[in-house]
């Protein structure tokens, strides 16, 4: 979620949704990790001599550089597209609507979950599991499942 003092974190935030439909062969956390691995590099006080098409163009080569099989000219065309825009300026818009300010945020049913960003896997599954309709004889696999098929219609609605 690109937040407004990050000066690039939206145009990495449009990189990031254009890989996702360009490149749907290759992992999306393999994107996550290339981008955290060279981020600081756009921080804001890195990147106060360049211009935004100048960020752009480095943010490209990056990309390229650290994921085989990115085309560079593609991916800076992107940046440019108004596709990933309006995308992105859904996205943040709904954010902004629902008071995300800040980096993570959970939410569940438009609501945000307090504490959430600190998680593991069990609380995670014990926190879902009280919104669905298990018993408490349930094994794990079925937990699991259930809140996987929760997680699906949740998203898939939203």
């Amino acid at each position: 979620f690109p937040l407004p003092y990050h000066y690039n974190g939206y145009v990495l935030d449009q990189g990031g949704r254009f890989f996702e439909d360009k490149y749907p062969e290759i992992s999306y956390n393999e994107f996550v990790d290339a981008v955290f691995g060279f981020q600081a590099k756009y921080f804001n006080d890195a990147t106060t001599d360049l211009t935004m098409p100048e960020v752009k163009d480095h943010y490209a080569k990056d990309v390229a550089n650290a994921i085989k099989g990115v085309d560079e000219a593609v991916f800076r065309a992107a940046l440019d597209s108004t596709d990933a825009d309006h995308s992105m300026r859904a996205t943040w818009e709904y954010g902004v609507s629902r008071t995300v300010a800040g980096t993570p945020t959970f939410m569940l049913n438009g609501v945000i979950i307090d504490g959430a960003d600190g998680f593991n896997a069990d609380q995670w599954l014990t926190f879902l599991g009280q919104y669905t309709d298990l018993s408490q004889e349930n094994n794990a696999a079925d937990i699991e499942a259930e809140i996987a098929a929760f997680l699906v219609k949740f998203f898939a609605e939203n």
